[in-house]
């Protein structure tokens, strides 16, 4: 277990220390983030016409919404995260690179699906685009006492718990990976008031 953690930071921090570079923002980063605004307009295009890709920018050409596909909207940091864990799990170096491309092509898929949700949602509803994902919601950060997401993410950890406690009662060496997905920190930004 130590030797996942220290190979899972060690990768985490090597891989978004190279993500920060400048030279790498630029030639890598930024035109990947322009090829997510392309690939969105392709998968948009046969049933609306209307909506054009101007780097990483969205826009519809009828109303002029647009969204703009920034950085930590591009799915970059999800996927180094995935890499990092891949990478630190005791597995066959072949295994590792399939579940790295799986991975990175899984996350940014979902990523794309996000973008268009989010450019149609902001046309439908800005109200309820700006409430989703603009910096209102940091703004009005806060603490309360219950939320579903609150109450989603204590499930999430005592379902984790439950299997690893189970699972040490298992009689078996077999190497094990959990991955554990929480909605927070996200939007709405609400913790409880400890």
């Amino acid at each position: 277990m130590l030797r996942f953690l220290l190979l899972f930071v060690g990768v985490l921090i090597t891989l978004f220390s190279v993500e920060m570079l400048n030279p790498v923002q630029h030639a890598v980063i930024q035109p990947f983030t322009g090829l997510l605004a392309s690939l969105s307009t392709a998968l948009i295009l046969p049933f609306d016409q209307d909506v054009i890709a101007q780097g990483r920018v969205l826009r519809d050409g009828t109303s002029g919404f647009a969204v703009s596909i920034e950085s930590g909207c591009n799915g970059v940091e999800a996927a180094i995260v995935l890499v990092a864990g891949i990478a630190a799990f005791p597995a066959a170096l072949i295994q590792k690179c399939v579940a790295i491309v799986a991975g990175f092509l899984f996350v940014q898929a979902l990523n794309i699906v996000r973008i268009i949700s989010l450019f149609y949602l902001g046309q439908w509803n800005y109200t309820v685009f700006e409430w989703f994902h603009t910096t209102d919601v940091i703004t009005q950060a806060g603490t309360c006492y219950r939320s579903n997401n609150l109450d989603y993410d204590d499930e999430v950890t005592f379902r984790a718990k439950r299997y690893i406690y189970e699972r040490a009662r298992q009689d078996t060496l077999d190497p094990f990976c959990l991955v554990v997905s929480y909605i927070h920190p996200h939007d709405p930004y609400i913790t409880r008031p400890r």
